[in-house]
């Protein structure tokens, strides 16, 4: 034919090959960029020793600002005056277990450790302001102005008669006069409860007067010739209103004779 033979048609063998690897890169830099976005939305904190809370502080799932959540039990400082009134003892109960009498009261400066550091820290106490000893009488108080600005006071006293200090009859003529008109001798009492402690033993609830709500709790004990004497007191702040809880006397009624369990236990 004129011209010759036409030529025969060229191979695309390459240009499949090159299209082919071309789909592969295009596919890997698509499922790399994916792999980068993932794991730039996914990174974890940088310390891993401090777990991050999975909900808020009050458990509805707020969010923490992006801090780990700690959860610190509160110090004796950061408790309030309603802690120190609601506290009623150790959970097991102090057994009396002294010596028979007649008995001698603790030194001045061993009847500040009539009650366990556990007892003194759920009152709220810290340190003793200072014991008083005369020639019937030694005794030792504490107090504390809580954050909430209550005031709480706590002494005990042991005593023995003037005349005779291994006298049981003048103790039980004292007792009486103590249990009968002493206590609450300038409030009013408005609960007592004789309770089974030593020879002879009553707890009262006294509301105490002022301007603000007041109470003290007293129990004495009579065991033999000594008579111990605890009073705890709280008074709330002037903010507070005159009918305001202070003392529960089922709380009175459990930790008042467990401090004169205490106390009882001191004696020589």
């Amino acid at each position: 034919m004129p011209g010759g033979s036409p030529p025969p048609p060229k191979k695309r063998t390459g240009l499949w090959i090159g299209l082919g690897v071309g789909a592969v890169a295009l596919v890997l830099v698509i499922v790399g960029g994916i792999a980068l976005v993932a794991l730039n939305g996914s990174e974890e904190p940088a310390d891993r020793g401090e777990p991050q809370a999975a909900d808020g502080s009050d458990g509805r799932g707020e969010p923490t600002g992006g801090a780990a959540a700690e959860e610190t039990e509160p110090t004796k400082d950061d408790r309030d005056g309603d802690d120190f009134a609601r506290y009623t003892g150790p959970s097991t109960p102090t057994k009396v277990d002294i010596g028979s009498g007649p008995y001698k009261r603790p030194g001045a400066h061993d009847v500040c450790s009539a009650f366990t550091d556990e007892t003194l820290d759920g009152l709220g106490i810290e340190e003793d302001d200072g014991f008083n000893e005369n020639e019937s009488i030694t005794s030792c108080i504490w107090s504390r102005l809580a954050d909430d600005g209550s005031f709480h006071t706590l002494d005990v006293e042991y005593s023995v008669p003037p005349d005779n200090e291994t006298s049981v009859s003048q103790a039980k003529s004292i007792y009486k006069f103590s249990a009968e008109r002493g206590i609450g001798i300038i409030g009013e009492r408005v609960k007592e409860k004789k309770v089974d402690i030593g020879d002879e033993s009553l707890v009262v609830l006294t509301d105490m007067p002022g301007s603000s709500a007041h109470k003290e709790a007293t129990v004495i004990v009579r065991v033999e010739n000594m008579i111990v004497e605890i009073r705890r007191g709280i008074r709330l702040s002037s903010d507070e209103p005159d009918d305001a809880s202070v003392m529960e006397w089922d709380d009175v009624q459990k930790l008042m004779p467990e401090l004169a369990r205490q106390a009882v236990n001191h004696l020589d």
